[in-house]
């Protein structure tokens, strides 16, 4: 099978196993995406992972800090969590966009400040 890297001694076998390949029974590991065919459940898996790659250490941290200070029931409730944090807070070295009384945005980055 090209898909999984198997070698099958008889046709029955590969048969049953490309029927089961192309089944829609897979579901996405990071996602949670169901009523997959193999393939498109590795492509889902392959795509999530290279968002977290892209995503900012900063911001990595505060989602294992988030992981480690509270439980929830369910990956939903889990993001929103994660929503409802950072709609409220700045991370330092994070990086942000300004629009001080509305003009044009600006890019810059949280610092801590000290006085």
């Amino acid at each position: 099978n090209v898909l999984t890297k198997e070698i099958f001694r008889d046709y029955e076998d590969y048969f049953r196993r490309s029927i089961l390949c192309n089944s829609l029974i897979w579901s996405c590991e990071y996602t949670g995406r169901g009523n997959l065919t193999l393939s498109e459940a590795l492509q889902s898996e392959a795509d999530a992972a290279e968002h977290l790659t892209k995503m900012p250490v900063v911001l990595q941290q505060g989602i294992c800090f988030i992981i480690h200070k509270i439980e929830v029931p369910s990956l939903t409730a889990f993001v929103e969590e994660v929503l409802a944090f950072y709609r409220t807070r700045f991370v330092v070295g994070e990086q942000v966009e300004i629009s001080p009384n509305g003009k044009r945005a600006t890019k810059g980055q949280m610092v801590l400040s000290r006085r």
